[in-house]
This record gives structure tokens, C-alpha cells and sequence, in this order.
């Protein structure tokens, strides 16, 4: 059971596991102690690579999306022609 603290501090656990755990949480001071650290570094982590992007990108993330060709859906090979055919038949 130990062993999942750190699973579940990331909230990569199952439903199952997630219920066990929970459980053996109320129990284990050191595993509590654990995810709370655990969970406290992690939001650390995430705080530290969080970045405002800059005012203008919005505006080039925009224009790029209108300046840009959407390609047709990918199909089979001889797809195409065996639709041209079927439209074709009366």
C-alpha cells in the first residue's frame, strides 16, 4: 500500500485503488504526511513552469489559424474514385 503514495498524490490511481488508499490514509500518518508533500512539491513544480504567454500571442495564434490551408480528410487509396463511380450509377 505504501507504495502508491506517490500515485496518488499525482492523482494517478484508479477508482479502486484510489478508495484503498484513501482508506489506508486514515491509518498511516506517514503515508498522509507523505502526500501532502508530495502533492505540495507537485503544485511547487506546476507553479514554477507556469508561464504568462506574452500579450500578442493570441493575435499570432489567430492569424496563423486563418492563414492557414485546412487539408481535406485522408481517405483509403481508390476511395475517391469508387465514390465517383457509385455517383455516377443510376
Amino acid at each position: 500500500m505504501h507504495t502508491l503514495a506517490g500515485a496518488f498524490a499525482l492523482d494517478a490511481v484508479n477508482d479502486v485503488e484510489r478508495a484503498e488508499f484513501a482508506r489506508h490514509l486514515e491509518q498511516c500518518e506517514s503515508c498522509a504526511q507523505e502526500v501532502a508533500e508530495l502533492r505540495a512539491t507537485a503544485a511547487r513544480l506546476g507553479a514554477a513552469m507556469a508561464e504568462e504567454p506574452p500579450p500578442e500571442f493570441k493575435d499570432r495564434v489567430l492569424a496563423a489559424m486563418h492563414a492557414t490551408r485546412q487539408l481535406p480528410p485522408r481517405t483509403r487509396p481508390g476511395a475517391h474514385e469508387r465514390s465517383r463511380r457509385s455517383a455516377r450509377a443510376p
